[in-house]
């Protein structure tokens, strides 16, 4: 009998453990922070050039957004990098909804990653 219960105890156990709410898998918050703007490095772009504005590449400050959990008490969490496509172009002529970091397809994956 105390062998049923315990085996018993373990399986309920088990199953409450399987219908838990597991962080980082599921959407737990439901607002974001989102700092905008942030200069993460400077680069090189030849539109100047193509442009006809310049002989030579100038330098482009790059920036990104960070999303953040709001009310997360957690101080270290993984971090998801997702780099756009990076062309910089409207949908309609690239043909992708990934051309800049302010995309609503490339929003709405952010916001999405942030509340889990």
């Amino acid at each position: 009998m105390k062998k049923l219960l315990y085996t018993t105890f373990i399986a309920l156990m088990a199953l409450g453990t399987l219908a838990a709410q597991e962080r980082y898998m599921d959407k737990i918050f439901d607002e974001v922070t989102v700092t905008d703007g942030v200069q993460y490095g400077t680069n090189v772009s030849i539109i100047s050039i193509i442009l006809g504005l310049s002989e030579t590449p100038l330098p482009e400050d790059l920036f990104m957004d960070v999303y953040e959990p709001a009310g997360d008490s957690l101080g270290e969490r993984p971090v998801v990098i997702f780099a756009h496509r990076g062309d910089f172009l409207p949908a309609v002529i690239n043909q992708s909804p990934y051309g800049s970091r302010k995309d609503n397809a490339v929003v709405e994956m952010c916001m999405d990653f942030a509340k889990r």
